[in-house]
């Protein structure tokens, strides 16, 4: 049987300005730093304003920005 770690980290949601979908949200961490001792926290782009992409595993939702395009 395989162990199973867990890590919580701090932050915030960023909403406002930004186009959430259903897989997806912003997310600033108290403190960023925590990030590079995930898995794969290598490849973690923290942005301009301090968030970052998380992705939620094993979720499939419509890209609602994308409304109307053809």
């Amino acid at each position: 049987m395989t162990e199973t770690s867990y890590r919580v980290i701090a932050g915030r949601a960023v909403l406002v300005g930004k186009q959430p979908d259903g897989d997806s949200v912003r997310f600033v961490p108290d403190d960023a730093t925590l990030l590079t001792g995930l898995k794969n926290g290598d490849r973690v782009r923290v942005s301009g304003d301090g968030s970052v992409q998380l992705r939620f595993d094993g979720i499939d939702a419509p890209e609602l920005h994308y409304q109307g395009a053809e």
